[in-house]
């Protein structure tokens, strides 16, 4: 009944809410529930996880099958919560991380989990990352979009791009960001090493825009490497200027990242709304 109890008492707050703030969209923090708990407004965390790299590690498989059940903004305490110790190394690797998932937020207890506090490499790393998540909100709103009119996940499963492969059935240190962008994740003290990327060709890497052969190795290092990349032939889409706020000001204005194929040519919507009413419920949607 642990469970089920969870769910009524989302479905409690979500009802309560709509009361009191009606119009107004409702974000509910929590880690446990039972199947449909995401109609009620939930944000799903991993819970009290282990400063670990194998407490990293289990969180990429889970965020992409909850991705699969409904739960399309899981998340984790970037660097971990408890029980251990987070080096510069693995709070550099989970910021990088978690700056590719749903939902980006850095918690934990009993250690401090700003960056300044691992060292100035970290530091300058982890700024990167978190300017470039501000930067990657207009695609991201775009994806959840996807998400509310299709039930497609926002972090997707390689096998999601080719179901017939069977060396994709069990891959989850790659998945796919929305359409377009490939997370390909670290490992601790890793100096290069094969990572299994989207059936699609070739793709650059998102900040250095080197490219990365598809379904080939490719070289990585301890801290600095970038984790993302964006398929060739695709427009790494709606670029915002980074912010410190969500909301710190209007994004008015959008800058077009293009990556390009001779061979393709694709087209992109872009959404957008009021990012705070329930109006998009009633078709004032505004997709481009």
């Amino acid at each position: 009944m642990h469970n089920i109890y969870n769910l009524i008492w989302a479905r409690t707050l979500f009802e309560g809410f709509n009361q009191f703030r009606p119009n107004r969209r409702l974000f509910n923090l929590t880690r446990s529930g039972y199947a449909g708990i995401q109609r009620y407004g939930v944000i799903p965390w991993s819970g009290d996880v282990q400063r670990s790299f194998g407490g990293l590690a289990v969180q990429l498989p889970m965020v992409l099958n909850m991705g699969m059940s409904g739960l399309a903004y899981h998340n984790s305490d970037i660097g971990g919560f408890c029980c251990g110790t987070t080096t510069p190394e693995l709070y550099v690797r989970w910021m990088q991380y978690g700056a590719f998932c749903p939902i980006t937020r850095a918690h934990g207890w009993g250690q401090q989990t700003e960056p300044w506090t691992y060292g100035q490499e970290a530091e300058e790393i982890a700024r990167k990352y978190i300017n470039l998540r501000y930067q990657l909100l207009p695609y991201l709103y775009t994806t959840a979009f996807q998400n509310y009119t299709q039930g497609i996940p926002l972090a997707r499963p390689l096998l999601l791009e080719d179901p017939n492969d069977p060396r994709l059935k069990n891959e989850s240190s790659t998945y796919l960001l929305g359409d377009n962008l490939a997370c390909i994740t670290g490992r601790a003290g890793r100096t290069n090493g094969e990572d299994c990327l989207p059936p699609s060709g070739h793709m650059d890497r998102l900040l250095d825009r080197t490219a990365v052969p598809g379904r080939t190795g490719c070289q990585c290092t301890r801290t600095a490497t970038d984790p993302a990349a964006l398929r060739q032939g695709r427009e790494h889409h709606p670029h915002a200027a980074s912010n410190e706020l969500c909301n710190e000001r209007p994004l008015d204005t959008l800058m077009l990242k293009v990556y390009p194929s001779p061979e393709q040519s694709r087209s992109f919507t872009l959404y957008e709304d009021d990012g705070e009413t329930l109006e998009y419920q009633s078709g004032s949607l505004r997709p481009h």
